[in-house]
């Protein structure tokens, strides 16, 4: 019988959605200094990088004196359940066959969070959300708006966690495979105005890298109810960091022990079935380049390798550019921007199955700071031999 029911799929988005909801419950209740404290960021102490979401959430607990906590556990859990019912959209309108399931249930693909626990509730979740509601909504809006929500998501996104201008040529391929039927001349105009847009968008980051300890200390004030230790070794004590002092810190995890050969190693393993899926399709032939569709996961993983030198979390950096690539793969076959060469079989056979659960159920890849593959099964079952032995 051939397993080609998408109902699976959407029971283990659903699944996922309320274990990464869960997860960040518990970060949110015990003030994590690292998944909660990077949404209290604000602008209380002046502009300052990743602000911009903190903000949004400090105005709303003045006006309506919610506790901040809570707003921020409430907006981060809707943004997963949105991009939930989002990617479900987008994968209603493909055939899945055994390799389309290999793309899907890659170790980075959407249960990395479930299975790298301290992924659950980053600020990730607004970018994977972006390109969601861009994948989703962008060729519903008249071709010459486009731009303009495109805007508002790049604003909204770099503004919030600056290492995302890294990852925006994502927002402008979306912005091809939707309007690729449209004339070259046309398409140029539109994406050379939100190139200009975010290069100005760039200049104020970049001068607005870092803050002093006076604005640290009024942003600590304004949260000290929700965050008691603020700026003690939580991404607000971050803010004033320089660039080359984030570098040198990196570098320290970089010396680590086979640190970037595990990384690419991890990389090659976990993209496999996506980089052949690129390679094995062609573009529409209405597109005015004649090259293999491999061309946009090589540019969009060479423009975002500048992350990997000033920031050392490669697991949720591989995690982001994947489920981005994911989501842009299947719209650009729903959408017939690519074309599929050599059809897959369907799923079929016990040892199949047992493929799919080895690649994607059994190893993840760490979020940061290690040089091994993690048994996902790892802490069950040593709690079961404890359990044994006592």
């Amino acid at each position: 019988m051939y397993f080609n029911s998408k109902n699976f799929i959407k029971i283990l988005i659903w699944i996922s959605t309320s274990i990464i909801i869960f997860n960040f419950f518990f970060f949110v209740s015990e003030k994590s200094l690292v998944q909660y404290s990077d949404w209290l960021i604000n602008y209380q102490g002046g502009f300052v990088r990743r602000g911009l979401i903190g903000e949004f959430f400090f105005k709303i607990y003045q006006v309506t004196n919610i506790p901040l906590n809570f707003i921020i556990f409430l907006f981060v859990s809707s943004f997963y359940i949105i991009f939930s019912v989002l990617f479900i959209r987008i994968l209603e309108k493909i055939k899945f066959n055994f390799l389309n399931y290999l793309i899907i249930f890659s170790p980075i693909s959407f249960l990395y969070p479930v299975m790298e626990q301290k992924v659950s509730g980053r600020k990730d979740i607004i970018f994977i959300l972006s390109v969601a509601i861009l994948c989703f909504f962008l060729e519903k809006c008249k071709f010459k708006n486009q731009k303009y929500l495109i805007s508002i998501i790049i604003l909204f996104t770099t503004f919030s966690h600056t290492g995302f201008f890294l990852y925006l040529p994502i927002f402008f391929f979306i912005f091809v495979i939707v309007n690729f039927k449209e004339k070259f001349s046309k398409i140029f105009i539109e994406l050379f105005f939100i190139s200009l847009y975010s290069f100005f968008l760039l200049l104020i980051i970049i001068f607005n890298t870092a803050i002093s300890n006076e604005s640290i200390i009024n942003i600590c004030n304004s949260i000290e109810i929700f965050l008691p230790n603020c700026g003690n070794k939580d991404y607000i004590s971050t803010l004033n960091w320089s660039l080359s002092y984030e570098i040198e810190v990196v570098e320290n995890s970089l010396n680590k022990s086979n640190y970037i050969p595990f990384y690419l190693f991890a990389f090659i393993f976990t993209n496999a079935p996506l980089i052949y899926a690129f390679y094995n399709s062609k573009f529409n032939e209405n597109f005015f380049l004649k090259i293999n569709p491999l061309f946009i996961f090589l540019i969009i993983n060479m423009i975002t390798f500048p992350i990997y030198y000033i920031g050392a979390d490669y697991g949720r950096y591989m995690y982001l550019a994947y489920l981005s690539l994911v989501m842009i793969y299947f719209k650009s076959i729903s959408n017939k921007f690519i074309l599929v060469k050599q059809k897959n079989k369907l799923i079929k056979g016990f040892f199949t199955y047992l493929i799919i659960f080895l690649f994607g159920f059994t190893l993840t890849v760490p979020h940061c700071c290690n040089n091994k593959f993690k048994l996902v099964y790892q802490k069950p079952i040593l709690k079961i031999i404890e359990k044994i032995k006592s």
